[in-house]
């Protein structure tokens, strides 16, 4: 069994000892999540240059995703529910892809009435950084600019357990 199935195997397992694995916080992670996001500088779609430092403060969910990749857009609309339940000032979505196709991309982000935006990993730099290996991978930075969670899969991101985990990274204990 090579180590990518065993992988696979064993997020299976997990998930289904889990049950619906939307609903319980899943975290499986080589990083450590006790380090600071990575500098990085990355453009949008537009083309509008996205420094880390300007989402200081903020919490921040890097969804990382392709548009070949089916749980990755099934996943979208309950970000774009999640980005609505919080202010911009508290919370910064952003959906990085190291997939070229921009046309693909607007197109579907017209269709789906996404608002937050779409950074380009061209060179995958903060893929490799934060070791990104399969999709969708979300990486979740609080407010101090620490990696709180590393999730893989697809998950309900406004679910009732989703929103109290970024209330509790705004206001910590």
């Amino acid at each position: 069994m090579t180590p990518l199935s065993l992988l696979a195997s064993g997020f299976l397992g997990i998930t289904l000892a889990m049950g619906n694995p939307s609903s319980v916080p899943f975290t499986l992670s080589r990083v450590d999540l006790s380090q600071k996001l990575p500098a990085f500088q990355l453009r949008t779609l537009q083309g509008t240059p996205v420094h880390s430092n300007e989402l200081a403060g903020r919490v921040l969910i890097l969804n990382f995703w392709a548009t070949w990749c089916g749980p990755c857009k099934e996943e979208m609309p309950s970000l774009e529910r999640l980005r609505q339940k919080f202010p911009p000032d508290q919370l910064a979505i952003l959906a990085v892809t190291t997939d070229i196709r921009p046309q693909e991309i607007k197109v579907f982000w017209q269709q789906l009435e996404l608002h937050f935006d779409v950074l380009l990993d061209e060179q995958e730099e903060l893929s490799q950084a934060l070791m990104v290996r399969n999709l969708p991978t979300t990486v979740i930075v609080d407010t101090h600019g620490h990696l709180s969670q590393r999730i893989m899969g697809p998950r309900e991101w406004d679910s009732p357990e989703s929103v109290a985990h970024i209330h509790n990274l705004l206001n910590p204990k």
